[in-house]
């Protein structure tokens, strides 16, 4: 349910940036996420081991 509220977010966030013209934000549901598809660095940032 919160699917479109997010992509509004995203598409505000993104349209403040100069650089980026136009956006296209899609929701993905497969595969399901999980922490192993986070770099190396995302986990360092966030303390996920």
């Amino acid at each position: 349910p919160m699917g479109p509220q997010i992509i509004d977010q995203v598409k505000t966030v993104l349209a403040e940036i100069p650089e980026i013209q136009d956006t296209e934000v899609n929701i993905v549901w497969s595969p399901p996420w999980t922490k192993d598809m986070m770099s190396r660095y995302a986990k360092i940032a966030l303390g996920v081991s």
